[in-house]
């Protein structure tokens, strides 16, 4: 909408970036939700916004969120042994993990955003 797009700021918003911060992702499809229905009623500075910036909604990183639930305690980013149990019990996940890790790599620099923002939260406990 509006502008064409090589003249819009490119925003990347990153929800889920670690799989024990789900907040994160439940804030930026919040946010993405919030965007779509202003939109849609005409809301004008959302419009505003939408003409100038191009907003890409990237709501999980993190392949292994599934694979957290058996952990009673899931912050592999901060607790290694938590982390390396899941890698050991799943080589595929490891590689999983690293073709994720580089194909989010590779797209944040081929799409030349302007801001990256991630949203995340505080280690949580999943039961």
């Amino acid at each position: 909408m509006g502008s064409p797009d090589e003249n819009k700021f490119r925003i990347a918003l990153v929800g889920g970036l670690f799989a024990s911060q789900p907040a994160g992702r439940e804030i930026l499809l919040r946010l993405a939700t919030h965007v779509l229905k202003g939109n849609q009623i005409g809301n004008p500075p959302i419009q505003r916004m939408l003409n100038d910036a191009m907003l890409h909604f990237i709501p999980s990183v993190d392949p292994g969120f599934d694979n957290l639930e058996e952990s009673e305690d899931c912050n592999p980013v901060v607790n290694t042994e938590v982390g390396n149990k899941l890698l050991e019990e799943n080589t595929d996940m490891s590689k999983q993990i690293d073709r994720v890790a580089n194909a989010f790599k590779t797209m944040l620099r081929t799409e030349n955003y302007d801001a990256v923002v991630i949203l995340g939260g505080g280690a949580s406990k999943i039961r």
